[in-house]
């Protein structure tokens, strides 16, 4: 264990916290240029920490490419597994190490004080590592800021009034996930949409009865982004499931064209889909689905679905 002098100067405490804000992968060598053990330290366990990220995203990613192979192809291990238990102990367990430490050796950078950490300390004396993971943490952060960048651009080329929408993009958020990430998931088939129409032609909505019929109404493409079961969609806690027989008779417009039903097991009841939501095309899957196959279709299959449509009378 090491400790610095209670008496660090205020500037090498802002060098320190700096470095973990993403100064150690700007400098070409990694090192500071004051001589000071203090920031030499944490310079290094900031690197040690998007090293430390870099294993975090790819048990995350080994994790969801489980999950999504047992949810398509073995969906009966699936429901016999308890994976929703696991990925929460997973997750509780990646917040705590992949978020905990790096938070806990910032906080001690912003108190002066300079104390092995586990794991952290120990990857930080890696040399290897270095370079590795300055590397990712420059992409990581260009990453970052063309993510944000990219979602501002996403709430600002989209309505929310599916009366008026050509193309609309139907959520649950689960009660928990911000709106911004469905403009994200929906940005292509947005931005093909308003750079052709306008923004007024593309709303993306909370799912709603209402704002489902207005879209069937009204519209011409229609993606429902929600869960499903035994041929039903999911609308919310308080209008609970939406069977085909339950659509309001006559509410798909003359306009309507398309409908994604990406609910697990919606193509179950296909048929009855297809008549109540007559004279569309209903696409919708007899298994499990996962979210990455929807972000496929809706960044490839869907711009060139939207383009292939008609201009307006």
């Amino acid at each position: 264990m090491r400790l610095c002098p209670e008496t660090v100067a205020a500037r090498s405490r802002l060098w320190a916290l700096a470095a973990y804000g993403g100064l150690a992968v700007l400098r070409p060598d990694g090192r500071p240029r004051e001589d000071d053990t203090f920031i030499r330290f944490h310079y290094a366990h900031a690197l040690a920490c998007f090293g430390l990220l870099l294993v975090g995203l790819v048990l995350i990613l080994l994790h969801q490419a489980i999950v999504c192979l047992l949810t398509i192809y073995r969906s009966g291990w699936y429901d016999l597994l308890p994976i929703d238990l696991f990925s929460a102990i997973l997750g509780i367990g990646w917040l705590g190490v992949f978020a905990g430490l790096p938070g806990l050796s910032a906080f001690q950078a912003m108190r002066g004080v300079s104390r092995d950490l586990p794991i952290l300390s120990r990857m930080a004396r890696t040399r290897r590592l270095a370079p590795v993971a300055r590397l990712f943490g420059a992409v990581f952060l260009l990453t970052v800021v063309g993510f944000a960048g990219t979602a501002w651009h996403a709430t600002t080329i989209v309505g929310r009034d599916p009366s008026s929408a050509r193309v609309a993009f139907l959520y649950d958020d689960c009660g928990w996930v911000p709106r911004f990430v469905f403009d994200l998931g929906f940005y292509r088939v947005s931005l093909a949409v308003a750079q052709t129409w306008g923004s007024d032609s593309v709303a993306v909505s909370p799912l709603t009865t209402q704002n489902l019929n207005l879209s069937l109404q009204y519209g011409e493409v229609v993606v429902v982004a929600s869960h499903g079961d035994n041929g039903a969609i999911w609308l919310s806690e308080r209008e609970g499931w939406l069977a085909p027989e339950c659509v309001q008779p006559g509410i798909a417009g003359p306009r309507l064209r398309f409908v994604y039903l990406a609910g697990c097991k919606c193509g179950l009841r296909k048929n009855a889909w297809q008549y109540a939501l007559y004279p569309a095309q209903v696409r919708t899957y007899l298994r499990n689905s996962v979210v990455l196959e929807h972000i496929y279709w809706l960044w490839s299959a869907a711009p060139r679905l939207i383009r292939g449509l008609p201009e307006p009378p």
